[in-house]
């Protein structure tokens, strides 16, 4: 259709010009001017082939080169437009060139000495570093989102992301009070995004009743658009505010039902793999769990999910430490702690902290294993991570008993029991109220 209008624009253009040589006047250079005019407006707006596959490619290399890295749907899109607008534009070629590189930090350079020039597309250039930096750089990436806000506070999108972002470095109620703010109604696939994000937030402060209500919601939204993949991630993080509180059989159905709206191309199934497989070890099922947790493994090695083979390492680890086979599972937790490291992921390293003091004192290595729960609570108080305070506290309360400090262990185990009571969990506050009964007989 296009080759046709050009050539026919193109005959036109010819006849009116050999009309023009024979016959000297006002209509024949008409015509030809006009038809010359047709032709270059018809080049200018025919959309680029070469540029669509430029993109796509741009696109392609900066996911491939960062597979450990897990976007939902909105961060994707946010890449797509920047990969658009950065590759349709001429003077962002460096940009371009710096991204297929793979070296974000020299295109987070470019960008960011364009947008202290160019005043008028500030809020574009900003937004581009911030999806960027994303990748590599978490507090770039915080900054630039925050920019975008002071500028465009109904920027649900950048909100979204920058909660997120905010959740990754520890900063719950932050990413709380953001999405909380007062904001236009959006579209509700965003909003059941919101929700899920806050309840993911809730969570992590130990407000397991805000949690699940958030959830909840986000559901019954995602439900009622059929998106298929907002349920299930949040049938997934359903399951753990269902495991936390103790409720088992829950927490199985929900992941099992997350798993059902699932294929295995999804990003997150190795997610869910991995939680499934820690009720089958609640439950004693080791084989069961087992075959999940590797399951899960091979999924993230493959897509060199770094967070997601930390992660199963580190239960993997336990899972063989329930099993007393203890060479096997500090083999395991050394790689979980090293992959956590790399990442910056805080949460994490205390969790492993602990996974490896509990394994010291079932070894007898008390001094070692106290050290391990110290560091675990000492991050956990930084980023303010309720349930990492408790399981902290209750650990270093058990190393105290044990080594017949009845004192200090009341110390820890007294504020341990209160952080489960608002959580609750009843088998952990059971297992609490037990042990400090003993030590005050």
């Amino acid at each position: 259709m296009r080759l046709t209008l050009y050539l026919l624009l193109l005959t036109s253009l010819l006849v009116s010009f050999f009309w023009w040589l024979d016959e000297k006047g006002y209509e024949p250079v008409v015509v030809t001017i006009t038809g010359l005019v047709a032709l270059i407006f018809h080049a200018i707006s025919k959309p680029s082939n070469k540029n669509i596959e430029k993109q796509k490619s741009s696109l392609q290399s900066l996911l491939s080169k960062n597979k450990n890295i897990v976007l939902d749907e909105v961060q994707i899109h946010i890449l797509e437009q920047v990969i658009e607008g950065l590759v349709s534009n001429k003077k962002s070629c460096k940009v371009i060139n710096a991204i297929e590189s793979d070296d974000i930090p020299r295109a987070i350079e470019l960008l960011k000495n364009d947008a202290d020039k160019e005043q008028g597309l500030i809020l574009e250039k900003w937004r581009k570093i911030g999806a960027l930096a994303f990748f590599t750089d978490t507090n770039e990436s915080i900054n630039a989102f925050k920019k975008i806000l002071t500028i465009d506070e109904n920027n649900l999108e950048a909100r979204l992301v920058y909660s997120d972002l905010l959740i990754r470095v520890g900063k719950y109620q932050e990413a709380i009070e953001l999405l909380s703010a007062k904001y236009n109604i959006p579209e509700p696939k965003l909003e059941a995004m919101i929700k899920r994000t806050l309840g993911v937030s809730y969570k992590y402060l130990g407000d397991l009743e805000r949690a699940e209500k958030m959830y909840s919601s986000g559901l019954v939204i995602a439900n009622s658009i059929h998106n298929t993949q907002i349920e299930a991630e949040i049938l997934s993080d359903l399951g753990l505010v269902y495991k936390i509180k103790g409720h088992l059989t829950k927490a199985k159905d929900s992941y099992n039902k997350s798993i059902l709206l699932m294929d295995e191309t999804n990003k997150n199934i190795s997610t869910v793999y991995g939680n499934l497989a820690v009720i089958y070890k609640y439950e004693g099922n080791f084989e069961e769990a087992k075959k999940y947790y590797i399951k899960a493994l091979a999924i993230d090695m493959k897509n060199k999910n770094n967070d997601g083979c930390a992660r199963h390492n580190g239960n993997l680890g336990n899972l063989y430490r329930d099993q007393k086979n203890f060479s096997s599972a500090n083999e395991y937790y050394q790689k979980s702690l090293s992959l956590y490291k790399k990442l910056g992921a805080k949460k994490d390293i205390a969790l492993c902290s602990i996974n490896i003091g509990v394994l010291h004192q079932l070894q007898g290595k008390l001094e070692s294993a106290l050290g391990n729960f110290q560091v675990a609570l000492s991050i956990n108080e930084e980023i303010q991570h309720k349930e990492g305070i408790g399981l902290s506290k209750y650990n270093i309360g058990s190393v105290q008993f044990h080594m017949g400090n009845m004192g200090k262990a009341l110390e820890y185990l007294e504020p341990s029991l209160s952080i489960y009571e608002m959580l609750g969990a009843k088998d952990k506050v059971i297992e609490l109220k037990s042990a400090i009964d003993r030590i005050k007989i």
